[in-house]
């Protein structure tokens, strides 16, 4: 018993580690953003990096091509709700390609920990 209490803990923390290192890189993309305040830089940073992580839950060949709406619409529906296509997280469409773009990045931080949070 002792052995199999052993491997399901270890199994646990080993599956927990991508998306630990996924929200430590979340959390760096935001730092960076709070001291360049530079919102196309942060969208591009946090496209790539929910880009990794689907691409690691879901296969590279079913997320690389998506961008634009299909993207948002991607996120959302692993999600349930509408916090990419109406939500915080809409900017990560048309954000990276508009030169004046206004974010609210708190909340876009926190709608793309909940996506990370519940994929690993």
């Amino acid at each position: 018993i002792g052995v199999a209490v052993f491997r399901l803990i270890r199994h646990r923390i080993h599956r927990g580690a991508p998306r630990r290192n996924a929200l430590r890189e979340l959390a760096s993309c935001y730092k960076a953003f709070e001291s360049d305040r530079n919102e196309n830089k942060y969208i591009i940073n946090i496209n790539i990096l929910l880009k990794k992580v689907a691409a690691d839950c879901y296969g590279k060949s079913r997320v690389a091509k998506l961008s634009g709406g299909a993207w948002l619409a991607f996120l959302d529906k692993h999600t349930g709700e509408n916090y990419f296509a109406s939500g915080a997280g809409s900017v990560l469409a048309t954000g990276p390609y508009r030169r004046d773009v206004n974010i609210d990045a708190a909340a876009l931080q926190q709608t793309c920990k909940q996506w990370i949070n519940a994929h690993d």
